[in-house]
């Protein structure tokens, strides 16, 4: 039995696929306590763990939302979540200092737990819900113009960033993070919830990396959804995930789109855009702020989604072909994957018109492969292990290193 600190960030699609391996070690005797915010408190400890709630000013329940930290910004998201890091450190690091767990896990955008796994001298295990991503894979998604564009628009976040980092290694004596290894964070061990099919150029990015598919389980928290309106014909769930998702226009195509079709189409809004702003509702459509996303996956024919790592493993482990609308370079990345794949199509334009959904939707429903692909994808998702080999293969992991 171990003792185990778990930093994650306040946003569902990176919360979600930790709760079931926290489970899974709880299930195992790890003792794991989580520091997330309040809102999150409930499902924490659901799984078992202990809660333990963030200081508020340094990491408020908006703190993603807030800072902006949602792909489309990099050097803003590095500057911000390395400024973070230096106050967690001071405001954490004396007590865990007096009571040191037995190895640290971290979300992939927490350099916080990364550096503290270093001035603990304990092992690092991260949660990795995104795709590695090299140079060169970023230069394919975002253009050389575009990368040239980013580093230029943020100069001042980059330099910022170099003098928080140089600070907090001299204060804490640990590594300085380049601005790659704060948005990535390397690790002892990763722990990626994708499969070695999914992730581009997978062996390239070490052995240390176990690839266990997605992790998901049943949600008690799900919201309730009138399913007895549901007719049986197919279904097309539409939604642009919890962050960015406030593209009005967007919505209203999707409706036009599939307003003649003898389909139903399901449309999560999130919190930006409330079922009125829609206007009148052809009689096909049922718009919602919230669903219980794996309950309408599992009866999806179609998923028109922004391309979030979580939103794609959900839709492929229900094999679900993808119609992807990414809203950020990081979420075209996912898209070109899918597509690449052959389990979907991606639409660039983050805000596409009726005719090109309806376009891309047809292609999709006149071509079987799709739906054969996004089935076989699922298959490779299942076969890797989810939650429980991860699990399994953390214990391993911690076991070996406590072997003299």
């Amino acid at each position: 039995m171990s003792q185990v600190i778990f930093f994650n960030v306040p946003t569902t699609g990176h919360v979600n696929p930790s709760l079931p391996l926290i489970q899974a070690l709880v299930g195992r005797g790890e003792q794991v306590s989580v520091y997330l915010t309040e809102p999150y408190r409930a499902k924490v400890e659901a799984t078992g763990a202990q809660f333990i709630p963030y200081p508020a000013d340094i990491v408020p329940p908006d703190f993603f939302e807030r800072e902006k930290l949602d792909g489309s910004n990099p050097p803003h998201s590095a500057r911000y979540l390395i400024e973070a890091t230096g106050k967690l450190m001071d405001a954490l690091l004396p007590a865990l200092r007096e009571n040191p767990p037995d190895y640290v896990m971290y979300d992939v955008m927490c350099p916080w737990g990364n550096l503290i796994g270093q001035a603990l001298n304990v092992p690092r295990i991260e949660s990795m819900c995104l795709l590695f991503i090299d140079p060169g894979m970023l230069v394919r998604q975002a253009g050389l113009t575009g990368v040239a564009g980013m580093v230029a628009r943020g100069a001042k976040h980059l330099a910022a960033h170099a003098v928080a980092s140089r600070r907090i290694a001299r204060a804490h004596r640990v590594k300085a993070l380049s601005f790659a290894e704060t948005l990535l964070n390397p690790a002892d061990l990763i722990v990626s919830f994708t499969s070695a099919e999914f992730q581009p150029n997978a062996a390239a990015f070490g052995d240390h990396v176990r690839y266990v598919g997605p992790s998901i389980a049943p949600r008690a928290d799900s919201p309730d959804f009138p399913f007895d309106r549901l007719t049986g014909v197919p279904v097309i769930y539409v939604s642009l995930g919890t962050v960015i998702n406030n593209n009005l226009t967007f919505f209203r195509a999707c409706m036009n789109a599939f307003a003649t079709w003898q389909v139903q189409v399901v449309v999560s809004l999130g919190r930006h855009v409330r079922p009125s702003d829609l206007g009148p509702l052809p009689a096909n459509v049922i718009a919602l702020p919230h669903v219980p996303q794996l309950e309408i996956l599992e009866r999806a024919a179609l998923f028109v989604t922004h391309g979030g790592m979580n939103s794609v493993h959900e839709g492929l482990y229900f094999g679900v072909p993808l119609l992807v609308v990414p809203q950020t370079v990081e979420q075209r990345g996912v898209a070109g994957r899918v597509q690449e794949l052959g389990a979907g199509v991606m639409l660039a334009d983050d805000t596409p018109s009726t005719e090109q959904i309806r376009a891309a939707a047809t292609r999709i429903f006149e071509n079987p492969s799709y739906k054969q692909t996004a089935a076989r994808l699922a298959e490779g998702f299942r076969a890797a292990g989810g939650q429980e080999r991860g699990a399994d293969e953390i214990i391993r992991f911690i076991a070996e290193r406590k072997t003299p």
